[in-house]
């Protein structure tokens, strides 16, 4: 994927620098740019932070228990999807456990974790999530950062990533939102 991105994101700075030029004589022009392009960009901590998230299934953590003794463990990830707003400094986040702990979260880089919503999956759910996740398409687009909807997730005991486009959602990932309960911010899109 990173060397598809590579390639894209050339083609994608060369249009990004042609539009750039183009809009300084003409107001009309909009100009999108890209998740792998902003990633390549040195002020954009915010998209890489988000991305972080992406980066494996295992996230290792800790605590310190009532003691002060630091408690290490790990959590293995299913699925975790990062659906961006605001330009990239915020990410609606779902993220769902192989044992079926779901959560989803507005994350705002540098700021906050805000309107934080978890809950268990029963088993018959995350059955049901997995065949889901089967299904997803493997083609990833680069739509505009605030139509990019970044999908990671474990089938075959492999990590992968996929980026989608808010505006043309596969089947697939109606369903996985329709499973885990899509986040308020996103569900006027339903209605329009």
């Amino acid at each position: 994927m990173m060397a598809k991105c590579s390639v894209q994101c050339g083609v994608v700075a060369l249009a990004v620098l042609v539009a750039h030029s183009f809009a300084a004589r003409a107001d009309d022009v909009e100009v999108k740019t890209v998740l792998c392009e902003l990633v390549r960009s040195k002020d954009r901590n915010d998209i890489r932070h988000h991305l972080s998230y992406h980066a494996a299934s295992e996230w290792k953590s800790g605590y310190k228990d009532d003691s002060g003794k630091i408690v290490k463990y790990s959590l293995h990830h299913l699925l975790v999807i990062s659906w961006f707003r605001d330009g990239g400094r915020t990410a609606l986040r779902y993220t769902v456990t192989e044992k079926g702990e779901s959560q989803d979260v507005r994350s705002v880089y540098n700021h906050a974790e805000q309107a934080n919503h978890d809950r268990q999956l029963s088993p018959g759910e995350l059955t049901r999530l997995k065949k889901i996740l089967t299904t997803l398409p493997k083609e990833t687009s680069d739509p505009p950062i605030d139509r990019t909807v970044h999908v990671s997730y474990l089938e075959d005991k492999k990590w992968q990533t996929v980026t989608y486009d808010a505006d043309k959602l596969p089947a697939a990932i109606e369903q996985v939102f329709d499973l885990l309960g899509e986040r308020f911010e996103t569900k006027e899109r339903h209605q329009l």
